[in-house]
């Protein structure tokens, strides 16, 4: 698998203090010109589009990665992926950008910088095991295939006070029961696909992303509802491994803390009704590990399926 966050090996001398310093290339904020993930992240959803464009609702998605200091970026239009879409012949504009959703890396200066506290999962996990040489190469192991193609949600972003900010990316992380979990976060948008109109009116399940959603108009809504259903949101960015079929029409998305992967042991988010109260900074050691180990299960088997089938990786 490809990764995109740097020197795993220098990483690793880093979390095992044989240095002071590792530089940690984010995926999210590589949009300068030439960035590999980025327009890598485009040949997908190109790919996707294509498709399932008669399963979509509306006309088909066009895809251009606006990079910073670019013609487009210069005309005012942010770097990001911008989506240009046609609604009753009016010219509409998205401007997307990359989620990681592997937990946040470990940086800056060992044991000061802020993702060394114990609110972060990898932080947590190495002070559970005195930071000893085996662990940290599991974290690192963890943390780099997680930053590949197939780690990271896309999400709109919106202008405020002269500001481009994707709001539910922020929203997602360490102040809420979201935490960064992939599951719950699918199981948001599961929600409002299921009944958009309702979900709208009545934010039934208290959700984060309904901040996101509220409102006449918003960048969220209208991307969600080019997807129509959850099912097709899963089926378009290759979800399908995070997910259990109930029934034909019926996708739950699996727990990422009770489930065991590498047992082939699969609980389901419905079966867990306290999940907004269970949180990982209460985990103890054992389950942490375990639900770091099946975000990496599931993580790098998305990514394969990706790198094989759309950039035929398995070919070169």
């Amino acid at each position: 698998m490809e990764s995109y966050c740097g020197d795993i090996e220098d990483y690793k001398k880093y979390l095992k203090s044989e240095k002071n310093n590792c530089r940690y290339d984010d995926p999210d904020m590589k949009r300068e010109r030439g960035a590999v993930y980025y327009e890598n992240l485009v040949k997908f959803l190109k790919h996707q589009e294509m498709e399932m464009k008669n399963r979509l609702h509306g006309e088909a998605w066009e895809f251009e990665f606006v990079y910073k200091n670019s013609q487009v970026y210069n005309n005012g239009s942010p770097d990001s992926i911008q989506v240009t879409y046609k609604v009753n012949s009016v010219e509409k504009k998205l401007f997307l950008r990359s989620d990681q959703f592997g937990f946040t890396a470990l940086q800056g200066i060992k044991g000061v910088h802020k993702s060394w506290t114990n609110k972060y999962p990898y932080a947590k996990y190495l002070k559970y095991n005195n930071e000893d040489k085996t662990s940290c190469d599991f974290v690192a192991d963890c943390i780099w295939s997680t930053r590949t193609i197939g780690g990271s949600f896309i999400w709109p972003i919106q202008k405020q006070c002269n500001k481009w900010c994707t709001y539910y990316n922020t929203a997602r992380g360490i102040r809420n029961y979201l935490e960064d979990r992939v599951d719950l976060t699918l199981l948001e948008v599961k929600h409002y696909l299921d009944d958009p109109e309702f979900y709208k009116k009545n934010n039934p399940y208290n959700d984060i992303l309904y901040s996101s959603i509220k409102g006449d108009t918003s960048p969220m809504e209208d991307f969600l509802a080019h997807f129509g259903s959850f099912k097709n949101y899963v089926q378009y960015f290759h979800f399908d491994n995070f997910v259990e079929k109930i029934n034909e029409n019926t996708l739950m998305p699996l727990n990422v803390v009770w489930s065991d992967l590498e047992k082939n042991i699969k609980v389901l988010l419905e079966n867990e009704p306290e999940h907004k109260t269970n949180r990982i900074k209460n985990l103890d050691k054992k389950t942490l590990k375990k639900m770091l180990k099946n975000v990496r299960i599931l993580t790098s088997e998305r990514t394969q399926w990706i790198e094989n089938n759309i950039f035929n990786y398995k070919n070169n």
